[in-house]
């Protein structure tokens, strides 16, 4: 599968260890890689602030200077995440609306069936109460991005006649459905799977003249 363009791997998540002086941001960014990790290894519960700084070769306050909580480190896991699905649905495709959906779900697919430090985090957010909320949040958030890009697609004859809401917890169920699987089957590759999946979302979007 195509490599999708907005990879984790272009976002800080997953930028190298900076220098003694780097910028803010690559500090943050060296805390987050650092905690993805250690979350992924230990777990939430058994992970620990000092854990997260040795890894990033920093101090423990130099943490608590960017994140005063393990929940801290937890959520910003968690938006990063939800910036990148955000700006993949968000994104300039003109009118066509089933390649920016396809995208999104080979982002997805690719970026959490791809990396199991990254897939054993997503597991700690079901896990965790206030990532849960955030999740419904995000949920909400899609399903309401694609079933407006739905509408517009009905509307300007791209998709056939369906119901936006529908469609939309159609996709969001399918995407999520793959990334269960591969959640629970180490064996299960999410990105393999999701081309053939996808081909039926689309037979079952894509209007058909007759």
């Amino acid at each position: 599968m195509e490599q999708a363009p907005n990879s984790m791997n272009e976002t800080p998540i997953l930028r190298r260890r900076g220098t003694r002086h780097a910028p803010a941001e690559t500090r943050r960014a060296q805390i987050l890689t650092a905690a993805l990790g250690c979350f992924a290894q230990s777990g939430y519960e058994r992970a620990t602030i000092d854990q997260v700084a040795r890894d990033a070769g920093l101090s423990k306050g130099s943490v608590y200077r960017f994140f005063d909580s393990k929940d801290a480190l937890l959520f910003a896991l968690f938006d990063e995440f939800e910036r990148l699905v955000l700006v993949e649905l968000d994104g300039d495709d003109g009118d066509e609306i089933l390649p920016k959906l396809e995208r999104t779900g080979a982002m997805v697919a690719d970026l959490l069936g791809g990396q199991r430090d990254l897939m054993q985090t997503w597991i700690e957010f079901f896990g965790h109460r206030g990532s849960r909320e955030r999740m419904s949040g995000l949920y909400t958030r899609m399903r309401q991005r694609i079933a407006r890009m739905v509408r517009a697609g009905v509307r300007s004859g791209e998709l056939a006649r369906v119901t936006p809401a529908d469609a939309a917890a159609t996709v969001v169920g399918a995407f999520e459905g793959l990334l269960l699987q591969a959640m629970v089957d180490p064996d299960f590759d999410a990105g393999r799977h999701y081309p053939g999946m996808w081909r039926l979302l689309e037979r079952g979007l894509k209007r058909r003249d007759v």
